[in-house]
């Protein structure tokens, strides 16, 4: 690779004042990079194929002569809106006893229709509670039930052995 020919070349780059903060790359006619004033990550790679990820405010030394600089977007992070432990309540809690809707461990009713709202197409059910000997065999309960028992067979935290406890495992 020689060069980045061809290109329009910055000597600005992306900082903060540059007419060239808004380009979706800038062409630097260098390989001495300072990062003064750019707010915000850049990934740079020389005309040697040499790439490197520059933070703001540090100086960055490249073999090349010409480095192509391109924006690292920030991700924006969704809420975190599968979080249902907490003010809502809305998971059973834990007991060491009981079994079927007593021994906890599962999400609520209120819980998964709050889980559903947030997550729209979500086709998220409570556990089937049912002891096995009501269950009509190969009926859907019943399948969904020997799928979580055959899926949860190695829980062994004490939330895990309530849930199992809770779908009669």
């Amino acid at each position: 690779m020689k060069g980045f020919s061809g290109f329009k070349q910055s000597q600005e780059g992306y900082q903060r004042n540059s007419p060239d903060v808004n380009n979706s790359y800038n062409v630097i006619p260098s390989g001495n990079i300072t990062m003064k004033d750019v707010d915000f990550p850049v990934l740079g790679v020389d005309n040697l194929g040499n790439s490197q990820v520059m933070l703001p405010e540090n100086n960055y030394n490249f073999p090349g002569d010409q480095v192509i600089e391109t924006p690292l977007k920030k991700r924006k992070r969704k809420p975190d809106v599968r979080r249902t432990i907490g003010r809502g309540k809305n998971f059973n809690k834990a007991k060491s006893t009981g079994t079927g809707a007593k021994a906890g461990g599962g999400m609520t009713q209120k819980g998964v229709d709050e889980y559903k709202r947030k997550n729209p197409g979500s086709k998220l059910k409570t556990a089937v509670t049912t002891p096995p000997s009501k269950l009509k065999p190969g009926s859907k309960a019943a399948k969904r039930r020997k799928s979580f028992c055959a899926r949860s067979k190695k829980w062994k935290s004490k939330r895990g052995l309530a849930a199992r406890r809770r779908w009669n495992c």
